[in-house]
């Protein structure tokens, strides 16, 4: 499965992280997500600085891939 709240992302899913999906990463859940696939074992979310803050360059926020055992729960499963 796979759950973006990137529009450009082929899981484009508005409203659903966020709202009762919750997303792990080796067990430990993540709360930065812009898009999730546990077939691939990747997430994609906002980079943050050593005060919690989303990091932007620029115009651009700054986004990290990160791999290991992903899970998604959903809110009706």
């Amino acid at each position: 499965m796979r759950v973006s709240v990137d529009q450009h992302d082929p899981g484009y899913s508005p409203g659903l992280i966020g709202r009762g999906v919750k997303v792990f990463l080796d067990g430990v859940e993540q709360r930065q997500v812009v898009t999730a696939d546990d077939e691939l074992g990747l997430i994609v979310m906002y980079d943050l600085d050593e005060q919690g803050n989303v990091k932007v360059e620029g115009d651009e926020v700054v986004w990290v891939t990160v791999h290991g055992a992903v899970k998604i729960e959903l809110p009706y499963a």
